[in-house]
């Protein structure tokens, strides 16, 4: 992993300890559903999984990941992950995990807007455009 962090030394955080376990646990957790996607493994068990569950549940990964692993801007410390760093973390897998529990509902009632659908919408709507920020520049 430091080998990827000499890559870019002004973008990403060097972590130890538990936020380090934490970034490598959602990394393997993403690769991991990642295979099992494209293996199709829900169709030999017979479970009802809809592919936008699944890509739902890869944008809850991702944002966790991005907002643990990548500073805010580049002459901000490397060396932890600041308090709101972790909000941003928790608020990308709570937009991910709504959809991917509650997709079923949504796709039924589509016409209905709610203030948990709004709310989460532009949640989710902001918290991409900050994750694309940090990792474009």
């Amino acid at each position: 992993m430091s080998d990827e962090l000499a890559a870019f030394p002004g973008r990403f955080r060097a972590l130890t300890g538990g936020p380090a376990k934490i970034l490598r646990t959602l990394l393997i957790s993403l690769t991991v559903l990642g295979s099992l996607w494209a293996l199709e493994v829900q169709n030999h068990f017979e479970i009802t999984f809809f592919k936008q569950q699944y890509l739902a549940l890869f944008l809850a990964l991702a944002l966790g990941s991005v907002f643990i692993a990548v500073k805010a801007y580049p002459k901000q410390p490397g060396d932890g992950v600041p308090w709101y760093d972790w909000l941003l973390a928790l608020g990308g897998l709570a937009v991910g995990l709504y959809v991917t529990i509650l997709y079923p509902t949504i796709a039924y009632r589509l016409g209905i807007l709610s203030p948990d659908r709004w709310i989460f919408g532009g949640l989710a709507l902001l918290l991409i455009l900050e994750a694309t920020r940090r990792v474009a520049g």
